[in-house]
């Protein structure tokens, strides 16, 4: 095929089985697929007259120009789905009435003057959903007493009891809807009855026991106390009782008593030995968050708290306690942003067709930089799924999204991407399995020091550690355990594992084995499976899912699957657990009640209109390979050294040291020590200096000299972060390294440690500096913002009101000396006291020693600071300088 005539819906690519007219179930999309402009009326009567209910609605997708009274009415007759995509132009009262006696819950398209009591009354018998009682006109319902059109609703749907008023609910009307049960869906596809939607105050054990009579799986919609011992017996005793009612109680949320004694009774009524609930661990109930997301407000998800918090523009719900950002007891967090999107069906939102490849690539191109967005190497995008029925199509969306983005890229397939419809036979024999189309789109992914990482996930693991032996935080590739490694592990070595990760994705498709109406026996992954694989492979990842809950249950695991949880698994959600689906191309976002968070509110569908990535931010703890030490002077090995300092972000490129590391703890106050050939030395990063004291010298003053520090340098640091943060508002980086702060790549600010004054300057390399006048000098340069290819985005903009303020206040910190600011520029002695600060901001910041002098053991009081630098020889400082040029390349 040549790129001259390449085309994904020529000839050569049509799939053969859309073309079968024996296969109803495939109209829909061989209409989509021809396009409105090449549909014929016959084609068009033939997918109507091949409708089945509950199918997908043809009218959907047919050309409005060639549809026809006569031909609508047979589509709303042969499927009632067909009724909300009839043009308004050829609606009847005919088809109105057909509607309406398929699925009373269709009398919300009928017209209010065609709405009769009978009309009304046969909506209640036949609606599907229970809410055909919301839609009754005003002049049909004053006909009856208000709560008699509500007795007569749950009376034929059990479900109309979510429709019910409180002031019009009764304890008679509670037990005619349980009797009329039926099991359903919720707003958020989960399985729902009408216990589901009993108020409290009548949720006694009569209505709980009649419920669980009429069917046992409504124990799913029961809350945690309402699940008693004494309720299962008397529900055991009953005439119609099933021992399985097991399989559906939610074990997670009870007391291990309290499930000991059900097992107890299920065992003495003579239900078997092998008692396994819906979900069994012993977790407690965490408190139920009361404030749900906006969908403009990004998630700031805690792992280690579990909490959700919801940032907006002027304020922090359910904020966190404050505290000193100094304080020695502060645990650092690893903050990630994580970016998400699903079911991007290219064909169908990409003008794709008949297009050549070179076409196509550019297409694709242009889509993805339409949604990329400004991120950072550290930020982590999931695919959840559902690219495109082409294989050739995915692989040039992530060829091309791999160049855009800059981070980790983590995906997994759905069921359309396995579809493969570049194979011309289409036939189970010769379709590629799931694991070659992986394999195939894997191939795509390139290798390259700068470009970003994808990793496919099928029953599989990606894990961000924190380690320089495992990963490193300039390395996004991360690590991938497959399904076989993750089986083959014990438990203490995955919690190992994930003891060292920042991010923690459970991946893979999922499939659909627990769902009954919508699986492979519909052709939902064409030939790529049958029913029973289909059942075999959701039974696959729901094993690595109980595995995960068994090692990870305290960590707050990214569980990524293209069909959501009740297609594959019929457990509740795990507490604290982020689950990201797609699928069902109905979007929305949840806060369980047990802290799991849910997110399936990023998928594009068929006919997408808006398009970006929607994120949130996922901290975890800063993982600390010594933090079980105890107290005291302890020998570890180079890479527990290595591990500490990466897992703090310190970045140590080569250490080349033979000897015994000793590594000093008080107080979670750190001091690292190399003894090599008689003499004793502190670890600088890889740099080493020798000391003059004993270990146990060292040992017994660090908290001393530690505190010391902070009353010495605390004020000054603190300051620095506040001329770190006016940095930020005028639009600049805003990082810290020793007594100088970055705007940008060339341009900074100095601040000097004696006396807190500023100086703005821009430096072109280290003896190549020039002092700017004053700060709207630097930040009005036209490259403003440049990186180190200098390249601006920023230069030469207008600044905003927040911006002008912001360099208003650092000018009132601006240096007023014009000698002073004039004697260092020219050589490198701005740099003078930048390298000793630096490395007493790792006390501060990072909680290690990395310099010891003991004069600062003495001093205390207004000048301490002053004094402090001042006792250190210039060529000391010389060397810390050094040193610190070094990590900063």
């Amino acid at each position: 095929m040549t790129e001259n005539n390449y085309s994904i819906f020529d000839d050569v690519t049509m799939p053969e089985y859309l073309k079968d007219k024996n296969l109803p179930e495939h109209y829909y999309y061989l209409l989509k697929y021809v396009g409105k402009t090449g549909q014929t009326l016959e084609l068009i009567e033939e997918a109507i007259n091949a409708e089945e209910e509950g199918k997908r609605p043809i009218l959907k997708v047919a050309s409005k120009k060639l549809l026809t009274a006569e031909l609508c009415l047979v589509a709303v007759q042969k499927n009632s789905g067909n009724m909300e995509f009839v043009p308004q132009k050829l609606r009847n009262s005919e088809m109105y009435d057909v509607a309406v006696q398929k699925n009373g819950d269709l009398i919300r398209f009928v017209p209010e003057e065609l709405q009769t009591e009978e009309m009304c009354l046969l909506a209640l018998k036949t609606s599907v959903e229970g809410m055909a009682v919301t839609y009754i006109p005003q002049s049909v319902r004053k006909k009856r007493k208000a709560p008699k059109w509500y007795e007569l609703a749950v009376q034929y749907n059990g479900l109309a009891l979510n429709y019910v008023p409180n002031k019009y609910m009764t304890q008679e009307m509670i037990k005619a809807a349980i009797q009329a049960s039926k099991e359903g869906r919720g707003s958020e596809g989960e399985s729902v009855w009408p216990i589901t939607y009993v108020p409290k105050k009548f949720r006694t054990e009569e209505i709980l026991l009649l419920s669980l009579q009429q069917n046992c799986k409504s124990i799913k919609g029961f809350a945690p106390k309402d699940i008693t011992p004494g309720l299962i017996a008397h529900y055991l005793e009953s005439e119609n009782a099933k021992g399985d009612i097991i399989r559906y109680i939610p074990g997670y949320a009870l007391k291990e008593s309290v499930l000991n004694s059900i097992r107890k009774e299920i065992k003495d009524h003579g239900y078997g030995e092998k008692l396994v609930f819906g979900q069994q661990n012993d977790e407690k109930r965490l408190e139920t968050i009361k404030v749900l997301p906006s969908h403009n407000s990004p998630l700031v998800y805690s792992g280690n708290e579990r909490k959700l918090r919801i940032r907006s523009k002027t304020k922090e719900l359910i904020a966190e306690t404050v505290t000193n950002k100094l304080a020695p007891e502060i645990k650092k967090k690893v903050e990630t942003n994580v970016y998400y999107i699903s079911d991007i069906h290219i064909e169908h939102n990409l003008d794709v067709v008949g297009k050549t490849y070179s076409e196509i690539k550019t297409i694709i191109d242009d889509f993805v930089k339409r949604f990329v967005c400004e991120h950072t190497p550290e930020d982590i995008l999931l695919v959840g799924g559902d690219v495109s029925c082409f294989i050739s199509l995915n692989k040039m969306f992530y060829q091309s999204l791999q160049y855009y983005w800059k981070g980790a890229i983590i995906c997994v397939l759905g069921n359309h991407d396995v579809w493969n419809y570049e194979d011309k036979k289409q036939n189970r024999e010769e379709h590629l399995s799931i694991e070659a189309v992986a394999k195939q789109i894997e191939q795509s992914f390139k290798e390259s020091l700068f470009s970003s990482t994808r990793i496919l996930l099928e029953n599989a693991l990606y894990l961000k550690l924190q380690d320089s032996a495992w990963g490193a935080s300039w390395n996004t590739k991360g690590t991938r355990l497959s399904e076989e490694q993750i089986i083959e592990a014990s438990v203490d070595e995955l919690k190992a594992y994930f003891k060292k990760a920042s991010v923690v994705v459970l991946g893979g498709l999922g499939f659909s084995g627990k769902n009954e109406t919508f699986n492979a026996s519909n052709g939902i992954y064409n030939y790529a499976l049958t029913r029973p694989e289909d059942i075999e492979r959701s039974s696959r990842f729901e094993k690595i899912y109980n595995k995960m809950k068994q090692c990870a249950a305290d960590v707050p695991v990214i569980v990524l699957t293209h069909t959501p949880m009740h297609d594959w698994s019929g457990q509740q959600y795990h507490p604290g657990w982020i689950y990201i689906s797609g699928h069902t191309h109905q979007n929305f976002r949840s806060l369980d009640w047990n802290g799991a968070i849910r997110l399936e509110d990023n998928q594009l569908g068929y006919q997408a209109k808006d398009v970006k990535l929607k994120k949130f931010v996922l901290n975890h703890e800063t993982y600390d390979p010594l933090v079980e030490l105890p107290d005291g002077i302890h020998t570890i090995s180079k890479v527990e050294y290595l591990d500490y300092n990466q897992a703090h972000k310190i970045v140590i490129p080569r250490f080349g040291h033979n000897g015994e590391i000793i590594a000093l703890k008080k107080n979670l106050w750190y001091m690292f020590l190399l003894r090599k050939n008689g003499y004793l030395y502190i670890l600088d990063g890889a740099k080493t200096r020798v000391v003059h004291k004993d270990i146990r010298f060292y040992y017994d003053n660090l908290e001393g000299y530690c505190k010391c520090i902070m009353k010495i340098f605390g004020p000054f640091c603190q300051y620095e972060q506040q001329i770190a943060e006016l940095v930020k508002q005028t639009g600049g980086a805003g990082k810290i390294h020793g007594c100088i702060i970055d705007f940008d790549f060339y341009n900074h600010v100095f601040v000097n440690p004696l006396d807190g004054s500023l100086v703005p300057y821009i430096a072109l390399s280290k003896t190549y500096k020039s002092v700017y006048t004053n700060f709207m000098e630097l930040r009005n340069n036209p490259q403003f913002g440049s990186s180190a290819l200098g390249l601006s985005e920023k230069g030469g903009e207008p600044l905003t009101a927040i911006e002008l303020t912001a360099v208003n206040k650092l000018e009132q910190y601006k240096c007023k000396s014009e000698p002073a600011g004039d004697s260092i520029v020219y050589d490198t002695t701005i740099y003078k006291y930048s390298g000793i600060v630096k490395s007493i901001q790792y006390i501060i910041d990072k909680h290690i020693v990395r310099v010891w002098r003991d004069e600062f053991l003495k001093y205390t009081g207004a000048d301490s600071l002053k004094g402090s630098l001042n006792s250190i020889p210039a060529a000391e400082i010389e060397s810390y300088f050094e040193e610190s040029e070094k990590e900063e390349k």
